[in-house]
């Protein structure tokens, strides 16, 4: 064996007498090191630091802004479907984010819309075609034109004190049981016959 080997240690490191186990293992990490190394800013660069910090905070706010709008645009067109204009924006809007989360695809056209618009609006348009379904299957929708039935039918049937056929409540108050009996016995009889 050699000297080399003889010195090596379980590890694998060898001793000074060898390669040095220090400089053998920042090589060794230095290959699997994936984090970037950025150079020191030179003085010139710290000087435009606050300049290229604004420049960053304007397109991040320029982004959102194209983003909300594009989402707007997204919620007023799959609104356009029958009964859509019932529904409020947030409503609409949360069942775009809903079925964003639900869809990958949809998720991705959204994200590339800028360089796939006519994926983007295929997308939109089976959004669109959902939503349809969706508020097509809701009770309220129903509820506001039974009730307007229920209050006309109500309006045609009802009587007025003048229309009352019969005895006045205060009449039936002064009226023995037997005489309350017969009057009962008749209006039952005159419903069994309609």
């Amino acid at each position: 064996m050699t000297e080399e080997t003889l010195n090596t240690t379980d590890s694998g490191a060898t001793s000074a007498e060898g390669n040095s186990a220090g400089a053998d293992l920042d090589t060794i990490l230095a290959q699997y090191d994936t984090a970037p190394k950025t150079p020191a800013p030179s003085p010139d660069l710290r000087k435009l630091q606050p300049v290229i910090d604004f420049a960053t905070e304007e397109l991040t706010t320029r982004a959102n802004e194209r983003v909300q709008m594009d989402v707007k645009a997204a919620v007023e067109f799959v609104k356009q479907v029958e009964g859509g204009d019932k529904m409020t924006d947030r409503l609409t809007r949360g069942f775009l984010e809903g079925k964003a989360s639900e869809d990958p695809a949809f998720k991705d056209a959204f994200q590339n819309r800028q360089n796939n618009p006519t994926g983007w609006q295929t997308a939109l348009a089976g959004a669109q075609t959902e939503f349809a379904k969706e508020i097509s299957s809701l009770p309220s929708n129903n509820i506001k034109s039974d009730a307007e039935a229920a209050r006309a039918a109500v309006a045609g049937g009802v009587e007025t004190p003048g229309d009352q056929q019969g005895p006045s409540p205060v009449e039936m108050g002064q009226m023995s049981e037997q005489d309350f009996e017969a009057l009962r016995n008749r209006a039952i009889s005159e419903n069994e016959r309609q």
